[in-house]
């Protein structure tokens, strides 16, 4: 759980507390959690009042089940973990997932799996790291939204590399 904690703690750190910012296709969020993503979770067609009042444990169950868990986090070496992780976050995870394996070479799918895995570590560390940023922005850059959030995507992209490569 430790790796689980400090990518959490970074991807809080970008996302901050609630917003609904109507320019944003995703809705009302708070810690980066969605309405649709609270209701899954909490399988209740709960109100926004719920979600603009989430606690922090919740925020961190969602998390690990919803993300960590179903995109295999906990299987890629630290660095990788958090490249995956956090723009699963943004992008939702079956991209992150994709993106993954098309920087690693293993069958796009979008589904983690052993081959992902064996993929990923028998793929040098940094270089993964550097090839899924590079694929990211270009994902950033192609969203129809770009001109109104891609300084901030492109720079939390520069951090996440950042941050992930100080952890080899």
């Amino acid at each position: 759980m430790d790796r689980f904690d400090t990518c959490l703690a970074f991807t809080l750190k970008e996302e901050g507390g609630f917003v609904d910012n109507p320019e944003d296709p995703g809705g009302a969020t708070n810690a980066g959690i969605t309405l649709a993503v609270l209701r899954e979770y909490l399988r209740w067609d709960c109100p926004v009042d719920t979600l603009k009042y989430i606690d922090s444990m919740l925020v961190r169950s969602v998390y690990q089940s919803l993300f960590w868990g179903r995109m295999d986090c906990g299987s890629y070496p630290p660095g990788v973990d958090l490249m995956v992780w956090d723009f699963g976050v943004t992008a939702g995870q079956g991209r992150s997932i994709r993106v993954l394996q098309t920087v690693v070479g293993a069958d796009v799918d979008g589904k983690p799996g052993l081959h992902t895995v064996a993929a990923v570590k028998g793929s040098p560390v940094s270089g993964t790291i550097y090839r899924l940023a590079d694929d990211q922005r270009a994902w950033y850059r192609s969203l129809p939204k770009f001109n109104v959030f891609g300084k901030g995507w492109l720079a939390r992209t520069q951090r996440r590399m950042e941050t992930a490569l100080a952890t080899i």
